[in-house]
């Protein structure tokens, strides 16, 4: 049998302090890249196409509350105006969108198309300026000129 291993010897000198022992090893945090400016355009824009969308679907759903949800100030007599007629469609047409921080402003042409209850249906076409602010819930419109 081989002979046992002699027993650990004590430390001569328990007085001197231990050896300084390595440091904890700082957890490694990925580096995040700033935010790419053009990512965040793309962003916003595509959200502001979005709400420019509900607003469309608003419209052409006849449904005040989903117009106002979207254009909070919408005229007072709105309800009126999509109860009277059989359809009520607005479409904004090549909407060129300009974003300045948490504002944009949307030129574009607005098309309504109403079908009243009785006549003829209407069609105006004209230039219009949507301006638009960045809330809590995302982009909503906050006027229409």
């Amino acid at each position: 049998a081989p002979p046992a291993a002699p027993p650990p010897r004590p430390d001569p000198t328990p007085d001197r302090p231990a050896p300084p022992r390595a440091p904890d090893p700082v957890p490694v945090r990925p580096v995040t890249p700033p935010p790419d400016p053009a990512a965040l355009l793309a962003r916003d824009v595509n959200a502001i196409r979005g709400a420019l969308t509900q607003f469309e679907n608003a419209y052409a759903s006849r449904d005040a509350t989903a117009v106002r949800r979207i254009w909070p100030s919408a005229p007072n007599n709105l309800q009126t105006a999509l109860s009277a007629a059989r359809s009520y469609r607005v479409d904004v047409q090549n909407p060129q969108i300009l974003v300045q921080g948490d504002t944009a402003t949307v030129t574009a042409t607005r098309v309504i198309r109403v079908q009243p209850e009785a006549g003829s249906a209407r069609q105006i076409s004209q230039p219009t300026t949507f301006t638009l602010r960045r809330g809590q819930n995302g982009w909503f419109i906050d006027a229409v000129r």
